[in-house]
């Protein structure tokens, strides 16, 4: 978001919000990929379950005792790899929809009110990554959530139509005296 906001900064005709709507939808995509990845080297692994398609990861990363590698798991990390892959079609086709009227902040709250919601719920999932987090109602990724939601909402909220940039002024002006 730093260097975001400093490359906006630098190119006035590229607002900050303008930037962030835009690149929420690599970031996704990326997501899903990263998720994916997670998979294939058995990391963020999810709680001990019965459910038909659980999955044994023998490799599993942070199971110390050997019993615990042979338990069937949640394969959360493919939920949330659902889920951007999800998040990456609706971003994708809400910009084909508005293109340059995408109103500012639309992408950017929504990505934040999807990503860290699915985030939330999929927490229930995953195996606790803290010991201290044991005795918490939430976990730790359920609390830096929250916050996370509110944000993407207030950016809907306060989401402002998307005034013309000077590049497209240009663009219009140049059609026009052709």
């Amino acid at each position: 978001t730093l260097s975001a906001w400093l490359y906006s900064r630098n190119h006035p005709d590229q607002p900050l919000l303008w930037l962030l709507d835009r690149l929420t939808i690599p970031v996704a995509l990326a997501g899903f990929f990263i998720r994916i990845g997670n998979f294939f080297n058995s990391e963020i692994l999810g709680r001990v379950t019965d459910v038909p398609w659980a999955i044994v990861f023998e490799d599993g990363l942070g199971l110390d005792r050997p019993e615990e590698r042979l338990l069937p798991r949640h394969p959360v990390m493919l939920y949330e790899s659902f889920c951007y892959g999800c998040f990456f079609i609706i971003l994708l086709m809400l910009y084909r929809k508005y293109r340059s009227e995408t109103p500012r902040g639309l992408l950017i709250g929504l990505f934040f009110i999807m990503v860290f919601t699915a985030r939330f719920v999929l927490e229930f999932f995953k195996m606790r990554q803290a010991e201290f987090a044991e005795s918490l109602p939430l976990s730790v990724g359920q609390m830096l959530s929250i916050p996370l939601v509110i944000a993407g909402i207030v950016l809907l909220v306060k989401r402002r139509p998307a005034p013309p940039l000077e590049t497209e002024l240009k663009l219009k002006k140049s059609e026009n005296t052709n």
